[in-house]
């Protein structure tokens, strides 16, 4: 599976707007202006992008309300967390090793790592909830460190 960067682009909303300025192909009868027609036919398409805490709130409460069984003095139990993350990765690892030997297509891999990944993320993410770790503050500081370390040298 090859991934090409250059494939993927992130536009704000402003600059959809600034590129198409003038343009009347996205507004008919429903909408007033550019922005109003953009926002509903982003709206049509967005994939169920929630943020970080987002998903943690509803994580939380589904797993306080599916396994009160790892709910300690209140808390999720954090071994529960660590166990479940290694468990989950282990289940990816086990997916691509089904795929290399051929039980699996690529399809069929592709939407078993969609389904262990997530469930890893779980994990991943009610561990930052109760370690309350800020995944964007940590990761701005290892990005900082890392373009330090790996970025091109000046000079």
């Amino acid at each position: 599976m090859n991934v090409d960067p250059s494939e993927y682009v992130v536009l704000k909303k402003s600059d959809i707007i600034a590129a198409f300025k003038g343009e009347d192909k996205f507004i008919n009868n429903t909408h007033s202006n550019l922005s109003q027609a953009l926002d509903d036919w982003m709206e049509e398409r967005r994939m169920n992008m929630w943020t970080i805490p987002e998903f943690q709130k509803d994580m939380v409460e589904k797993t306080f309300r599916w396994f009160p069984e790892v709910i300690k003095n209140g808390e999720i139990d954090l071994h529960m967390l660590i166990y479940g993350i290694c468990g989950e990765a282990g289940e990816i690892a086990d997916e691509m090793k089904k795929f290399l030997r051929g039980s699996r297509t690529q399809e069929e891999l592709v939407e078993k790592l969609g389904n262990e990944s997530v469930d890893c993320f779980h994990y991943i993410a009610l561990l930052w909830y109760v370690l309350g770790i800020d995944p964007g503050e940590v990761y701005a500081k290892i990005t900082e460190a890392n373009e330090k370390r790996f970025g091109p040298k000046e000079g």
